[in-house]
């Protein structure tokens, strides 16, 4: 996930030197109570993923993070895992 989001900063700004998006910023997310982690596989390889974080006593749920392996955007991967995500959430109610 980390390197979805350095490489794609990095192809959009020249010369970054710190990290955009530093491990235990993905790590507290998997911590944060009613967490759940969502891989995207297409042909037995992982294309992407979310962090998604439901509190079932309110109903109301985030999307903490959301990402596409770097270099296969644009193929509608993306929009896919919002719509799992959407369609879980609206399941868990």
């Amino acid at each position: 996930m980390q390197e979805a989001f350095q490489k794609g900063a990095e192809s959009e700004f020249e010369n970054l030197e710190f990290e955009i998006l530093p491990e235990e910023d993905i790590n507290k997310s998997l911590e944060t109570k009613g967490a759940i982690a969502y891989k995207a596989v297409m042909n037995n390889e992982i294309v992407g993923g979310a962090i998604v974080i439901i509190d079932e006593l309110i109903q109301h749920n985030h999307l903490d993070f959301l990402y596409v392996k770097y270099g296969i955007q644009g193929k509608g991967i993306g929009k896919f895992i919002k719509c799992v995500r959407t369609l879980v959430a609206l399941s868990l109610r």
